[in-house]
C-alpha cells in the first residue's frame, strides 16, 4: 500500500479526528498503551499501574478504554470469561508512533566515526533468496520423506549464502524449524517460500514458474521491503512492546546517516517505551540488530563509544519511500571477467548467477564466464543469445567481440538451445505440484498501515453509571464536611479506584488517593497529583468531591 493511497490517507484523517475528540486523560491512556505495548495486548490492571504514575486513577483507565473502543482506536481482545486485553490495531501502530512521539534524530554529519565495521562482507537478503532460487532451478534441492531438505542440499546452500549462521544464531530462527537447518538456510528458504517462489515437484523443490519470473521483475527496493516484512512477521511473536518501537525507528531512519545505539535506547526511555535494562539492550543487539546486518538491511559499526547503525541507501526501503538507487552498469572485460557495481537489478543478478561464476564478493562483485558456467546456464534451459542481449543492455561500455564469440562457441558445444529461457519459465512437468509452505506459520509480507477486517473484538461497553450507593452530594459539593464523612469519602474513592477533586488555597486540584495513614490525633491522605506523590492533612484542604471520569470530566 502506497503512502499516497487514498484509503490510507482517509484512515489517517479518521484517526486524527478521533484523537482530537478525546478527553486529555483518554489521550494519556492511549499514549501509555502505545508506548509500553506497541501493538501487543495489555491487561487493564497493568495499564492502571502505569497510569497511576501519571496521576490517573483506575476509573480513568476504565473510562478511557471504553471511549477508545467506541472510537475504534483500541480493540478489546477476549481473554477469558468476561475478561479482555486491550491493544491498538497493528495497522495503526505506525500512525501512533509518528503522532505521539518525537522522531529519533541522527548524529551530526560532521561527527567522526572511527569506522570499524562489524562485518567484512555485506549481507543481502535478495541475493540469498536468489541463491535458493538458483539451486532450485538446477534441481539441487532434494526433499526427504520427512519433508526437509537433504543434508547435501543444505550444505550446498550454506556454501553460497552471504548470511552466516554465527550472525543469526540468537535470532531463534533455527530453533523454530523442525528440520536440521542452520539459521541462514532456514531464513533464506523461508523468505523464498513465503514469497511464493518455490514449489514441490516429484520430490524436488523447484522455482514456481510465473511467480518467480514476476518477482525477478520487481525493483530491488521493493524486494527488500517484502523480504523484511516476511522476516519481521516470522520473529514478531517474540517481540516485546519496546522492540516494535525500536524497529520502527530503524525502519524510518534517514538513509546514509549514522545513529549511535545508545541514542536509540535513550530515546526509548525518554518516550516511556522501556525502563533501563542493560540485559534487554544486549539481547536486542544479538537477536535483532545483528540479523538485520546479516540480511543487509542495516549497517553496523563498532566504535570506542559503542555501536552505531545506518540504514543503507539501497534499502531505504524498509518502509514505503520514493527512492530508487540508479545502477551504474556492468563492465564486461576482454578476459571474461564482469565487474558489477553496487545495487544491480535482481533480474540482472539472476542472469549472472545462472551463467557465470561469482569469484569476488563484496560491495563491488566480480563474475567470470567459463565453459563450465555457460554449460550450467544451458543445462538449466537458458539461451546464450538472451544472455548476450542482457549483457549489452546493462553494460556501461561496448562489449569486446571476443567475449561474444566465446559465449557463442561454448554454447554450440552444449545441449540444444531453448527459447524458453531459464528454468523458472519452463513448462510444468507431469505429476502433482504443490507450493512449498513457509517454514514459519502465517508469515507473509504485510503493509505497515492497513485496515484489519474481521478482528475478533468485543463491543464497546456503555458508559459506567455513577455508583448508586454513593451519596449524590459527594459528586457535586466541594466544601468541608464532617471529618468522619470526609474520611469515608476518601475510603470510597480508594475502593472504587477513582479520583478526588481537592480544594486548596491555590485552587482545585485532582488527586488519586492511595491510602490513609492514621496518626495519634489526626490522619493523613497520601495520593498522586500528576507524577508527584503528596501527603495532605484534613486542615490543608477547603473541600473534597468525588470524580467519575466520563461524567464529571
Amino acid at each position: 500500500m502506497s503512502v499516497h493511497d487514498p484509503d490510507l490517507v482517509a484512515m489517517k484523517e479518521e484517526l486524527e479526528a478521533a484523537y482530537n475528540g478525546l478527553r486529555p486523560w483518554a489521550k494519556e491512556v492511549l499514549r501509555l498503551l502505545v508506548a509500553r505495548f506497541g501493538p501487543l495486548p495489555a491487561e487493564q490492571e497493568e495499564l492502571a499501574r502505569l497510569a497511576l504514575r501519571e496521576g490517573l486513577s483506575g476509573a480513568h483507565v476504565r473510562a478511557s478504554l471504553r471511549l477508545l473502543q467506541s472510537n475504534g482506536l483500541v480493540h478489546a481482545v477476549p481473554k477469558g470469561w468476561r475478561e479482555h486485553q486491550y491493544r491498538v490495531p497493528e495497522g495503526h501502530a505506525a500512525f501512533w508512533q509518528e503522532k505521539l512521539f518525537p522522531r529519533l534524530e541522527p548524529e551530526p554529519e560532521e561527527a567522526s566515526f572511527g569506522a570499524e565495521g562489524v562485518r567484512n562482507e555485506p549481507g543481502d537478503a535478495v541475493k540469498d533468496v536468489l541463491q535458493v532460487l538458483l539451486a532450485a532451478s538446477r534441481g539441487e534441492l532434494k526433499l526427504l520423506k520427512s519433508g526437509g531438505l537433504s543434508g547435501q542440499s543444505v550444505r550446498r546452500l550454506e556454501q553460497v549464502l552471504l548470511a552466516r549462521d554465527g550472525e543469526l544464531e540468537a535470532s531463534g530462527l533455527a530453533a523454530a524449524v523442525p528440520h536440521r537447518y542452520g539459521p541462514a538456510v532456514a531464513g533464506a528458504l523461508h523468505m523464498a517460500a513465503a514469497s511464493g517462489l518455490l514449489q514441490v515437484e516429484n520430490g524436488l523443490v523447484r522455482p514456481a514458474g510465473e511467480a518467480a519470473a514476476a518477482w525477478l521483475g520487481k525493483p530491488c527496493r521493493v524486494l527488500h521491503q517484502e523480504l523484511y516484512a516476511i522476516w519481521k512477521k516470522a520473529v514478531a511473536p517474540t517481540f516485546s512492546g519496546w522492540e516494535f518501537h525500536a524497529l520502527y525507528a530503524l525502519e524510518t531512519a534517514e538513509p546514509g546517516r549514522w545513529y549511535p545505539l545508545n541514542h536509540l535506547f535513550d530515546w526509548l526511555r525518554v518516550c516511556g517505551m522501556m525502563d533501563l535494562d542493560c540485559m534487554a539492550q544486549m539481547g536486542f543487539i544479538s537477536t535483532r540488530l545483528v540479523p538485520l546486518g546479516a540480511w543487509g538491511w542495516l549497517c553496523l559499526e563498532q566504535r570506542d563509544s559503542g555501536m552505531a547503525f545506518m540504514l543503507p541507501a539501497p534499502v531505504a526501503a524498509l518502509r514505503e519511500k520514493d527512492f530508487e538507487p540508479r545502477f551504474a552498469g556492468i563492465i564486461v572485460q576482454p578476459d571474461l571477467e564482469i565487474i558489477v557495481p553496487p545495487d544491480p537489478p535482481p533480474g540482472l543478478w539472476w542472469v549472472l548467477l545462472q551463467w557465470c561464476e561469482w569469484t569476488v564478493r563484496g560491495e563491488i562483485s566480480v563474475f567470470r564466464l567459463t565453459p563450465r558456467s555457460i554449460n550450467a546456464g544451458r543445462t538449466a534451459g537458458g539461451s546464450v543469445e538472451a544472455l548476450i542481449r542482457q549483457m549489452r543492455d546493462y553494460s556501461k561500455v561496448d562489449i569486446d567481440e571476443g567475449v561474444i564469440r566465446f559465449i557463442r562457441e561454448q554454447g554450440r558445444a552444449r545441449p540444444a538451445e531453448s527459447t524458453a529461457g531459464p528454468d523458472i519459465h519452463a513448462k510444468e512437468p507431469p505429476g502433482p505440484v504443490r507450493a512449498l509452505e513457509p517454514l514459519f506459520a502465517g508469515a507473509t509480507a504485510k503493509d505497515g498501515l492497513v485496515r484489519e477486517p474481521g478482528v475478533a473484538d468485543a463491543a464497546a461497553p456503555e458508559p459506567e453509571p455513577l455508583p448508586a450507593e454513593v451519596p449524590a452530594a459527594w459528586w457535586t459539593l466541594n466544601r468541608r464536611g464532617h471529618p468522619s464523612t470526609e474520611k469515608e469519602m476518601v475510603r470510597r474513592a480508594i475502593a472504587m479506584k477513582t479520583a478526588l477533586r481537592v480544594g486548596t488555597a491555590c485552587g482545585e486540584v485532582m488527586l488519586v488517593p492511595l491510602r490513609i495513614h492514621e496518626e495519634a490525633e489526626d490522619w493523613v491522605l497520601y495520593g498522586m497529583q500528576g507524577r508527584l506523590e503528596v501527603r495532605l492533612k484534613p486542615h490543608e484542604w477547603t473541600g473534597l468531591r468525588l470524580v467519575w471520569p466520563g461524567i464529571h470530566e
